[in-house]
């Protein structure tokens, strides 16, 4: 029995130290909208090719080409998925600040609002800024019966929380999400 305490124990405490991510390819109906806009001609081409190079990782030229065209005269929604684009771009870099920066200029009406609110937790998560972090994992948690949550892990979401909650001395609510994470992957596993 103290043997299973005590692997459980390091299981958890092994786990709590990965941050996990969101992946574009897990994020299966953002990828199909890009791909869509990609393919939109009646878009501007900086913008279809900005929607191109960010699905293919090319984060550089995701920067060039959103940087050239976010201040001419789209369309709101087109202005948020630049500034998406922008901020996933310097999140993937590891340029956590410029990415804040960005996302933070995507509107609440941005169709996959909760996709930057997960990625903004994970920024502060990776910063060490706990509070900010729980905050974020939060919203996406408590949103997952909206349209736009079908795109998020949430065994990540709780992953994450689980880890945030344990910086912050929470260890009940960190054994609560980390518990949920656990369970969540499991059952993945066996479907």
């Amino acid at each position: 029995m103290t043997y299973k305490v005590g692997f459980v124990y390091i299981f958890l405490h092994l786990l709590s130290l990965t941050l996990f991510s969101q992946n574009l390819e897990e994020q299966k109906v953002f990828k199909q909208q890009i791909e869509n806009l990609s393919r939109d001609n009646s878009l501007p081409s900086d913008f279809r090719k900005a929607c191109y190079h960010f699905s293919e990782r090319n984060w550089e030229s995701t920067l060039v080409l959103t940087d050239k065209i976010i201040d001419s005269d789209i369309s709101e929604s087109l202005r948020d998925y630049c500034y998406y684009f922008r901020g996933a771009s310097f999140f993937n870099k590891g340029i956590y600040k410029e990415a804040l920066k960005s996302f933070y200029q995507v509107s609440d009406k941005f169709e996959f609002d909760l996709i930057v609110s997960v990625v903004k937790g994970e920024i502060f998560l990776e910063q060490r800024i706990f509070d900010s972090a729980v905050f974020y994992f939060r919203k996406a948690e408590t949103s997952v019966h909206l349209p736009q949550a079908r795109d998020i892990e949430m065994s990540m979401v709780h992953h994450n929380l689980g880890i945030s909650y344990m910086h912050l001395g929470q260890y009940v609510s960190a054994e609560k999400y980390l518990r949920k994470s656990i369970e969540a992957q499991e059952s993945n596993v066996d479907t």
